[in-house]
């Protein structure tokens, strides 16, 4: 731990800036997987007004949350 707050202060990040980027990372996170979520739930009609099929959500949704 203490070696990853003198790289952290090295590199002119502090502390609380990692913590509040790591932060930003982890909703992105979940923002994606939430939205993911919310296409299976859009019929043939929204889907085609997004430009979306059925085998493209199905691809979009299978994908890890990370990604």
């Amino acid at each position: 731990m203490t070696t990853f707050i003198l790289q952290q202060k090295r590199q002119g990040h502090s502390l609380l800036e990692t913590l509040g980027a790591v932060s930003c990372k982890l909703q992105r996170m979940l923002d994606k997987h939430h939205q993911r979520r919310q296409l299976l739930r859009l019929d043939d009609r929204l889907l085609r007004d997004v430009g979306l099929d059925h085998e493209q959500v199905k691809m979009e949704v299978s994908k890890p949350f990370w990604q």
